[in-house]
């Protein structure tokens, strides 16, 4: 399993203004990731199914960081 982990403040602004912390993980940057999977593939046999997760960390909007919520999306994008 590879993760790609993206962290907000949680505001309405903030997530008006730049939108949900997934939305970060867009085409450019899955071929990114895409790419240093099949890297890590080539050297690390495996039998196993990859699988190419975004997790969404989101904190109050207070002076000092304080988790608000997580969301894991498994399978958020697949490898070809």
């Amino acid at each position: 399993v590879f993760v790609e982990v993206k962290s907000r403040t949680h505001s309405e602004d903030t997530i008006a203004r730049f939108g949900r912390a997934c939305e970060a993980v867009d085409v450019r940057k899955q071929r990114c990731l895409l790419a240093a999977a099949r890297a890590y593939c080539a050297k690390n046999t495996t039998k196993k199914k990859v699988r190419m997760d975004v997790v969404e960390v989101y904190f109050q909007n207070t002076d000092t960081p304080v988790l608000h919520s997580i969301h894991h999306m498994p399978d958020a994008f697949r490898i070809e």
